[in-house]
């Protein structure tokens, strides 16, 4: 949120879905719901917390960048994009 706040920014979007939930509560719908929430209720401008692939699984999610951007987005995702849950 404070990078987004700097920024002017009030639209987040992010990544997570819950249908590839593993034991991450911050994957959940509701979590990030309270998120939005929490946000909101801390800064003096509104948020609204995007997560457009929250229903659909891992294989959908590279079905989908293959069917929009073919070879070369699947590429940047897989290079460009990580997740915490790495170490």
């Amino acid at each position: 949120g404070a990078i987004a706040y700097r920024r002017g920014a009030k639209h987040l979007v992010a990544g997570m879905c819950e249908t590839d939930y593993s034991g991450y509560p911050d994957c959940r719908d509701d979590t990030v719901k309270a998120m939005q929430l929490a946000l909101n209720l801390g800064m003096e401008r509104r948020f609204v917390l995007h997560t457009p692939l929250m229903w659909v699984d891992k294989a959908e999610t590279f079905a989908l960048a293959q069917e929009l951007g073919g070879d070369a987005l699947v590429d940047l995702l897989v290079e460009e994009t990580h997740s915490c849950y790495l170490g």
